[in-house]
């Protein structure tokens, strides 16, 4: 799904051009406003998104 900066949550599995996925395991807004985020992952630098940002979620199953 495509998410803007402040709809992202911890867990969320983001895609890199090495098409490996790296759950975001810290996330702190960085911005006036705070609507960019500095996402923290476990093997690289922090990164900062200012836009939309396509991620994938663990889906939960609920009953109705």
């Amino acid at each position: 799904m495509d998410v803007h900066p402040w709809e992202l949550r911890l867990g969320d599995v983001v895609p890199f051009s090495d098409h490996v996925g790296r759950p975001v395991i810290d996330i702190r807004a960085v911005s006036l406003g705070q609507r960019a985020r500095c996402l923290t992952f476990a093997d690289l630098p922090p990164v900062t998104v200012h836009g939309r940002i396509r991620v994938y979620r663990r889906c939960e199953l609920r009953a109705a």
